[in-house]
């Protein structure tokens, strides 16, 4: 299975079969070739959606339910807590403490979560029982994938929160314990990310950091 990180939150993930395209704005998109094209958007904030795709050659474009797409085109709206079978790609969704969902995707039996805008956002000016409902919300979303043998894990690492930055990636390597982690949403702070991989040095978990275009085997 081959990943490829694109820009932000944008990553691809692509077998001999399926190219599955997650949170797309801009960047270089690999050849096509005779591959399904899958697109797949979390929600609609401006850096994860860009209306681009719909002239992309998407074999099916998988949205959260508020974006707005083509009636001419092949597309799936999702709400989170949802699960569908399609052929060979199984989908399964849930919640986001912002906006839309994450989704957890099944391709050749491995299973890939990408967690959308699904973090513990602490902001500075947030109260304490904002930051308590935050927590509780972040905890019911991300226990709807507990127990998946994940095989790769696409999450915010955003240094925007300044340290409060590491909650909800160490939460989410805990209680899921992926055999990889992608991070992404670090745009504005690229330095924190060895830092954020040193953290996890020892660990089962294989932090990958790639640079735009760059792709791995996993």
């Amino acid at each position: 299975m081959k990943v490829t990180f694109v820009h932000h939150s944008c990553y691809i993930v692509e077998d001999d079969f399926t190219q599955i395209i997650f949170d797309y704005t801009q960047g270089s998109l690999p050849p096509k070739k005779d591959k399904g094209r899958v697109f797949v958007v979390t929600h609609s904030h401006a850096d994860h959606f860009s209306r681009r795709i719909f002239r992309l050659d998407g074999d099916l474009y998988i949205l959260s339910e508020e974006v707005e797409a083509p009636l001419d085109l092949p597309t799936l709206h999702l709400s989170p807590f949802e699960e569908i079978v399609l052929q060979d790609l199984a989908i399964k969704t849930s919640g986001s403490t912002d906006q839309g969902l994450s989704i957890l995707l099944t391709l050749g039996g491995k299973h890939f979560l990408h967690a959308g805008d699904l973090n513990i956002w602490h902001w500075p000016e947030d109260s304490k029982e904002e930051r308590e409902q935050m927590e509780a919300d972040f905890d019911r979303y991300l226990s709807v994938f507990e127990g998946v043998d994940l095989h790769a894990l696409f999450f915010n690492v955003d240094y925007r929160l300044g340290e409060e930055y590491i909650h909800g990636p160490k939460a989410a390597i805990e209680r899921l314990k992926p055999k990889h982690f992608f991070p992404m949403h670090f745009t504005e702070h690229p330095h924190i990310l060895p830092v954020f991989r040193d953290l996890y040095k020892n660990a089962s978990t294989k932090i990958h950091l790639l640079e735009e275009n760059q792709s791995i085997s996993i």
